[in-house]
Order: structure tokens, then sequence, then C-alpha cells
């Protein structure tokens, strides 16, 4: 049997009740569907339904904080790239912050369809990221 995946693609995803989930639905022309086929679609739900979860997209990203410029987020996945820009970046007072830090902030990624991929942090000399604004830089593109 020949399928055309980016017809089935187009149109055939549906979102279920819990977060993250997909299942696809098989269109039959005309409503019928020979009883021959039935094997061939447990044998697919069956190998690809195990793999519930483990199918996350990476996402890369590079992370900016210079002093006196607004912190900026640049994500990359599915080829797809987004910016989204905080609050300016201010001196830090104690404790500057670390380029460990904010890829350990920013790889939590929690239960979305996304794993941390490359993370890249270039933060100028003695500035202070706080932690929540990191993370609403993540949130609102995660």
């Amino acid at each position: 049997m020949d399928i055309n995946t980016k017809k089935l693609k187009k149109n055939a995803f549906r979102v279920t009740k819990h977060r993250g989930i997909t299942a696809s639905r098989i269109r039959v022309p005309g409503g019928h569907l020979n009883a021959k086929y039935l094997g061939l679609i447990q044998e697919i739900a069956e190998k690809y339904a195990s793999q519930v979860g483990t199918l996350k997209k990476p996402v890369n990203m590079l992370f900016t904080a210079e002093c006196g410029k607004p912190m900026k987020l640049e994500l990359e996945a599915c080829n797809t790239k987004v910016s989204v820009f905080g609050a300016s970046a201010e001196i830090a007072g104690k404790q500057p912050a670390t380029v460990e830090s904010c890829i350990k902030n920013l790889s939590k990624l929690g239960n979305t369809d996304f794993t941390a991929g490359k993370i890249t942090a270039d933060i100028g000399t003695n500035v202070f990221v706080p932690v929540s604004i990191l993370n609403d830089l993540r949130r609102n593109n995660s």
C-alpha cells in the first residue's frame, strides 16, 4: 500500500485530551475500508504507539545579556526561528550570572514537545540575570 504522507500529514492529525499527545486519523474515501488493511493499521499503531512522549523536537537556544541592553533569547526548532527580548541587563551587585547557571535554567523545558538542543549563553562581564526573567523568556517561547 502506497501512502502519500504529505496528504496524510496535511490534515490528518488531531490533538487529544492529553497535553502534547497527537493522534493520527485515517481518511477512508467513501467510508469503506478493505479488511485486509486492518492488520497493517494495527501493526503501524503498535510500532509507533510505544514511542509516545519520546519523539521530542530539539530546540537550540542563544541567550545574550549585556549591561544596558535588553536580554535576548533566540530559539530555533523545526526550521523556525524566534527571538524574544526581556528587561535590560543590569550590573551585578553581588553575584554575576554565569554561563552554566543560564544554561541550566534554559534547559528546563518540562512537559513540552521539546528537548534542549545546543544552548549557548553570551553574557557580558559582571552582569546580573534574574532567574525569573530568564524563566519568563523561556516559558513564553516553549
